[in-house]
């Protein structure tokens, strides 16, 4: 769904998606962007585990990447589970730190009310409630990077998530 959305907004700001052997591209003029599913990126700086220098098995596989020079990474979650997203929100920041992207999102559909087992399930409420007052979207910065919270729910109409996914890459694309 998220690629679906991403494909829209991108089309509407005048880049045509195509497939090809290596997965789809977006294109407008001389801009260009790959866009990876559930795939490694080339920018890991995991360089060695123990002796094994062979570390791509080892790489983080963000959900979607839009890449060019440095990739805009999603993690998308389909939960409304507390611990589940907090366990995301976490992974957008490992990732930020293998892959220094322009930025980084953690899409997720928003949480529903329930328990939190800890201070971090906590936090994660918190940053859910803000980032519902923020319209859907919030950013907060982290280790030189501005990161997001997209709350994009299947639920809602595409036009209102598409407008939400500009507020993110409309500062990157």
């Amino acid at each position: 769904y998220t690629f679906y959305l991403v494909a829209k907004y991108l089309e509407s700001k005048g880049y045509e998606i195509t497939k090809g052997a290596g997965g789809y591209v977006a294109i407008k003029g001389n801009k260009k962007l790959r866009l990876l599913f559930n795939a490694p990126l080339d920018s890991s700086s995991l360089n060695r585990v123990d002796e094994t220098e062979d570390t791509k098995e080892f790489w983080g596989r963000p959900d979607l990447s839009l890449v060019n020079e440095r990739p805009i990474i999603f993690e998308c979650k389909y939960s409304s589970k507390v611990s589940y997203i907090t366990a995301g929100r976490f992974k957008v920041m490992a990732y930020t730190y293998e892959y220094d992207p322009l930025t980084a999102v953690l899409v997720y559909p928003g949480l529903k009310e329930g328990e939190d087992f800890d201070s971090e399930d906590k936090a994660t409420r918190e940053l859910d409630g803000l980032t519902r007052k923020g319209s859907g979207v919030l950013n907060f910065d982290f280790n030189r990077h501005t990161l997001y919270m997209l709350i994009l729910d299947p639920k809602d109409n595409d036009s209102k998530n598409i407008e939400r996914i500009g507020r993110v890459l409309g500062n990157y694309v």
